[in-house]
């Protein structure tokens, strides 16, 4: 066995050397003698020195062998053994056991790798084709064997100086120094761009401009994780650490400020909490004043400056009307602003307010004065005066539920309150209000209004008007809104049932869901209402806590009010007309629907147009 394995190591040698013309000129040849020059096997298989041997080359395997006979197969381009008697068996390359041998074609400048056991030696990693140095091997992670693969390395470090204002990362770079005078705009490709998809680089700001900043854009949809868009500004003396994100799409980026450079006297050392700056040195070494403003004389260590006294109207400056050390001076004519301003003539002698001047009588008034100073009387003529409005407002800060203008409850089961009390409702900014509740049973409802429930006194046919009411949901339960609120102008019939008859109002209708219902805008004629939402949610309002709203309804020459929740007009496709020749109240209602409702209102407004 020990003379087989020499001979196939020398067979193979010598397999090497044989020229592929010859090889080509014996395939037809069926038996022709074949001799290598330098292979001198002895006898028996045995591979010696001295003798002679001849290789055949044979198209294909003849049918009987001598154990030591030796063969080259053309067809199959093997070199053959005779192991046994009648059997050919090809050598095996490099030594017993392992794979086949066999190596095939692969792609140029590829190192060959055997892909599994026992399969043909193949083609490895493809050889990179993007600029850059590569290292190939093995990144084991699981603790098993894993194929080859080559990586970009990038490690060259880099420096942009002088007035250079644009830049681009290269494949190769590991840190870009900035250098120069200048701002720059730096362009970050994508990983896939620069040929590597754990890119690493780090960028220092050194340039020494004023405030020149190195803004970075990134390339390829990609983003940093600091500012969430594809921009990054280094500032000067700042340093960012860039490292593709595992999830992709992202820079992760880190920075910081360069090492701080101490002056004179100070020490910046490094605390727990980032830098600790601390002054040094032994203090003020000696100061002595000027004698004129200060009158210190070699003070040291911690100096309190001494002021020297000034003389009587004397002035610290410089009177000399040219650059000069300043000095305890008095002060000219040209020291004093707007000097030149008339002082003389009219302004010097005037007299005519020196004494009362004359007054207007009886029923006169003033027009204006005259220059002797006495007044420019007129007597008013009999006229209509127009005021162009008047406003009536009350802000419930009132232990009393008329409040300041006389405001009545009328319903069935309901309650009017006057908050806060000391276990009550108390809103920032919100000093008075009225809790406005249904009652706790089906069927309860309240109202309050402005005036009395059987006797309306606004007449929307004969008023321009504005109503507001600042107020938010109050509901008893914080997870269903189940009553309903109003506010707005009622008939009598309306304020002595549960629901409304005639009217113009907001309404907030909570049926016992987990959802805050939105204010409606409502008109009302006969029983017949007609609702459109006003997109603003009346959420639940817990105490001390919420959002107020101001609602408004204001009624003009039209049949149709316009609706307003702060300040916003609301509700502008709501086209039902509203019959104003019936008389109406200022109210607002609470009705008991699935559960109670309840309402706080901080304050009632009415702005009038009146003629007098």
């Amino acid at each position: 066995m020990n003379a087989r394995r020499l001979f196939a190591w020398a067979l193979a040698s010598m397999l090497l050397a044989i020229p592929a013309a010859a090889q080509s000129t014996r395939a037809g040849a069926s038996a022709a003698a074949f001799l290598p020059t330098g292979l001198f096997p002895a006898p028996q298989g045995t591979v010696g020195i001295g003798e002679a041997y001849t290789l055949v080359a044979r198209v294909s395997d003849p049918s009987a062998c001598s154990e030591g006979n030796v063969e080259f197969n053309l067809t199959s381009a093997t070199p053959k053994y005779c192991s046994a008697a009648n059997t050919w068996t090809p050598f095996a390359i490099g030594g017993s056991g392992g794979a086949s041998g066999t190596v095939n074609s692969g792609t140029q400048f590829a190192f060959g790798e055997f892909a599994a056991s026992g399969t043909a030696i193949s083609s490895g990693p493809a050889p990179p084709t993007s600029d850059g140095e590569y290292f190939c091997g093995y990144n084991v992670t699981a603790s098993a064997a894993v194929a080859p693969a080559c990586w970009l390395n990038a490690l060259t470090p880099r420096a942009v100086t002088g007035t250079t204002s644009a830049d681009t990362v290269l494949y190769n770079d590991a840190i870009i120094e900035y250098k120069g005078s200048v701002a720059v705009a730096t362009a970050l490709p994508a990983p896939a761009t620069l040929g590597d998809s754990g890119f690493y680089v780090r960028l220092v700001n050194n340039t020494s401009g004023s405030a020149t900043a190195v803004t970075v854009t990134a390339a390829g949809s990609y983003t940093f994780s600091s500012t969430g868009s594809a921009t990054l500004v280094v500032a000067q003396g700042q340093s960012c650490s860039l490292l593709v994100d595992p999830a992709g799409s992202v820079w992760d980026d880190t920075c910081g400020d360069l090492p701080w450079t101490a002056g004179t006297n100070i020490t910046i050392a490094r605390g727990p909490f980032g830098a600790t700056i601390s002054a040094s040195g032994g203090g003020v070494s000696s100061f002595s004043g000027d004698g004129a403003l200060a009158t210190n004389s070699a003070s040291t260590g911690a100096v309190t400056l001494a002021l020297h006294t000034a003389g009587a109207h004397q002035w610290w400056g410089n009177n000399t009307g040219s650059t000069a050390a300043p000095g305890y001076e008095s002060l000219g004519y040209a020291d004093i602003p707007n000097n030149a301003a008339n002082t003389t003539g009219n302004a010097a002698t005037a007299t005519a307010l020196a004494a009362t001047p004359t007054q207007c009588s009886g029923a006169q008034f003033a027009k204006g004065i005259a220059a002797s100073g006495n007044a420019n009387c007129a007597t008013p003529a009999g006229a209509t005066f127009t005021a162009a409005t008047a406003t009536l407002f009350d802000d419930f800060m009132s232990n009393n539920a008329l409040s300041v203008l006389g405001w009545v409850a009328n319903g069935g089961g309901g309650s009017v309150s006057m908050q806060p009390t000391g276990a009550g409702q108390r809103f920032t900014n919100h000093p008075g209000m009225v809790q406005l509740s249904s009652g706790s049973s089906s069927g309860d409802w309240e109202y309050y209004i402005l005036g009395n429930q059987n006797n309306p006194e606004v007449d929307p046919a004969a008023n321009t008007f504005s109503i507001y009411a600042d107020l938010t949901n109050n509901s008893i339960s914080s997870s269903d809104y189940e009553g309903t609120i109003r506010f707005g102008v009622f008939d009598s019939t309306s304020m002595n049932q549960k629901t409304p008859n005639t009217a113009a109002y907001f309404e907030e209708d909570g049926t016992g869901t987990t959802t805050a219902p939105n204010w409606n805008c409502v008109i009302s004629n006969s029983g017949t209402a007609t609702s459109v939402s006003a997109g603003v949610t009346a959420a639940y309002t817990s105490t001390g806590s919420g959002t107020f709203h101001v609602l408004e309804i204001s009624f003009n020459a039209t049949t149709t009010p316009a609706f307003y929740i702060d300040g916003a007009q609301v509700c502008g496709s709501l086209s039902a007309t509203m019959t104003r020749s019936v008389l109406q109240s200022i109210a607002w209602e609470s009705v008991y629907n699935t559960g109670a409702a309840g309402a706080l209102i901080d304050y009632a407004q009415i702005t009038w147009n009146l003629t007098r």
